[in-house]
């Protein structure tokens, strides 16, 4: 079975009410294009996303994307950890999951994005004087309107207070209504208990609430 005989079962899947959406995680350009032009009933595409590669790539796909309303989810919003590399006042010893990632343009021949555009990007972000860079590049990120969502990957405690601290700036700005949503979603996870998890993740429950 070839990829588009896959995605068939999937799109075939959805149609019949088995799953509720479908899509793919991508992170050159070129392949997030051709996903757009051949795979119907795409609903959402998981992209790589920071202040850095965003400025260097994704001309061409965000507005197909837009146009054909995708639902964009950014993942890698401090470069697989290497943008926390970039800040003099880092407080983490662990080493990013991928130190070479953030210098490598997501366009197709894009090449390597050269330090010193690194540095005049950072510069472009206007970090606050009480942010730490990876909070500002979390900020920057959350702060696009096209993202549906963000997954953050978090592998140490300092990268984990930092992007709460993030979050928490964004909370603060939250309008009434998307309050109310939250504070539904939150309530029927506790009327659900741990049943809305599959039974073999039933334990994030317990030791969530602990």
């Amino acid at each position: 079975m070839n990829l588009l005989e896959q995605w068939d079962v999937l799109r075939r899947a959805k149609e019949a009410g088995k799953i509720r959406a479908i899509g793919i995680v991508c992170h050159l350009e070129g392949p997030m294009m051709t996903a757009l032009k051949e795979l119907e009933g795409l609903d959402y595409l998981m992209l790589p996303y920071n202040f850095i590669h965003s400025k260097a790539g994704y001309a061409e796909f965000l507005p197909a994307a837009a146009k054909r309303d995708i639902g964009l989810i950014g993942i890698k919003p401090l470069a697989a950890g290497s943008i926390v590399r970039l800040d003099p006042r880092s407080k983490s010893d662990t080493n990013p999951e991928n130190s070479g990632f953030m210098r490598f343009s997501p366009s197709p021949g894009g090449g390597e994005i050269l330090p010193a555009a690194v540095a005049e990007l950072t510069k472009a972000l206007h970090q606050l004087p009480d942010e730490t860079l990876p909070q500002a590049a979390m900020r920057y990120v959350y702060s696009r309107p096209f993202l549906s969502a963000t997954v953050a990957g978090m592998f140490d405690d300092q990268f984990l207070t930092d992007n709460h601290a993030a979050l928490s700036r964004y909370h603060e700005q939250l309008t009434r209504e998307e309050h109310a949503a939250f504070d539904a979603a939150r309530n029927l996870t506790r009327l659900a208990g741990a049943g809305w998890l599959p039974e073999n993740y039933q334990w994030l429950e317990e030791q969530w609430r602990a």
